[in-house]
């Protein structure tokens, strides 16, 4: 009896890989149907049968589009408010015309959306993101990181956003004013824990805005930042004490008198510090910030030619939490 109970609970892994490829070509088969097996806002089974399509398979679905090279348009009905929680992933796509408007007007209470490297019509024309902005007031997350076509009329169009929005990442939207980002932080600052403006053209009037507005931030991103002062770093830094992360590689203004600043006003909270690439940090200034950044957990010196072994030995033993250091390449 114990022999054939061991034989029953055996592991087929076999069976498991026969199972995912069914499943992936299942998935694969309603993509390419989907205006057939979606119709009147509901999914058609066997024998014309009305099915309801699970929002996790509806996911897949989803993910699966996005693999192809133009994003095909998605019925109407497809999207509901099933998708508000969890959010809508529409990275890497080249999207249809109409499709932003279709979320604003089908999930209105959607919290999150990642228009990550996007491109396509609806991203060369404003109406869509203005579409998009208008419908979906309760918005909580909004990733354009890498959208190359994102212009000033679609960040004005973000300002409807203010009251909802806590997560901004605009990383990589170089056709964006420095102007534009200034009146953008000060609609929506006092509300942002995380903003991200890494490759953004900002200069002074954008750092002294976020000083001056974003009183609850958490995560800043500024890598690759040049046209900044070290006055308008330093009035940043002194004024926005509290932040887990930030993120500076690549600034040619960080020198040890500003990691020096940053130790000294974000020591108590900073979790996460990146200064790759800021080639004059030398061991001075490495050294007092593993002495006050008691609570950082990664930090990342790659490329700071100017930090010996010597120093990168010692900070895990000065600091017992950290989990993750970056070595430098010279």
């Amino acid at each position: 009896g114990g022999a054939r109970g061991r034989a029953r609970m055996s592991y087929r892994p076999h069976k498991r890989i026969k199972g995912t490829r069914l499943q992936d070509m299942c998935i694969a088969t309603i993509s390419r149907n989907l205006d057939k097996v979606w119709v009147g806002g509901k999914g058609v089974g066997l024998g014309g049968r009305e099915v309801q399509l699970k929002l996790e398979l509806k996911r897949k679905v989803l993910e699966h589009l996005r693999g192809d090279p133009v994003m095909l348009p998605l019925p109407r009905g497809f999207l509901d408010e099933e998708w508000a929680e969890g959010g809508v992933d529409l990275s890497l796509c080249e999207l249809p015309e109409g499709l932003l408007a279709q979320v604003g007007e089908e999930v209105p209470g959607l919290r999150s959306i990642s228009l990550r490297q996007c491109s396509g019509v609806d991203m060369l024309k404003p109406e869509g993101f203005e579409a998009l902005c208008m419908g979906c007031r309760r918005l909580r997350c909004l990733d354009m990181v890498g959208v190359m076509t994102m212009s000033d009329r679609m960040l004005h169009a973000a300002h409807k956003l203010c009251a909802s929005l806590r997560t901004v990442r605009l990383g990589g939207c170089v056709c964006l004013t420095p102007g534009a980002l200034a009146g953008f932080v000060r609609h929506a600052g006092h509300n942002l824990l995380e903003l991200d403006l890494s490759g953004c053209p900002i200069d002074d009037h954008v750092v002294r805005e976020v000083a001056a507005r974003c009183g609850s931030l958490e995560s800043l991103s500024v890598c690759y930042c040049d046209d900044v002062s070290h006055m308008a770093w330093c009035a940043l830094l002194r004024a926005r004490v509290g932040l887990k992360v930030l993120r500076m590689g690549r600034v040619a203004g960080v020198t040890d008198p500003l990691v020096l600043i940053i130790a000294k006003h974000q020591g108590g909270t900073l979790e996460e510090l990146d200064i790759a690439g800021c080639g004059l940090v030398t061991d001075e200034s490495v050294g007092y910030l593993s002495y006050r950044c008691q609570k950082l957990k990664k930090l990342s010196l790659r490329y700071c030619a100017k930090v010996s072994d010597t120093t990168l030995e010692r900070i895990p033993t000065l600091i017992s939490g950290i989990t993750v250091l970056t070595k430098f390449a010279k």
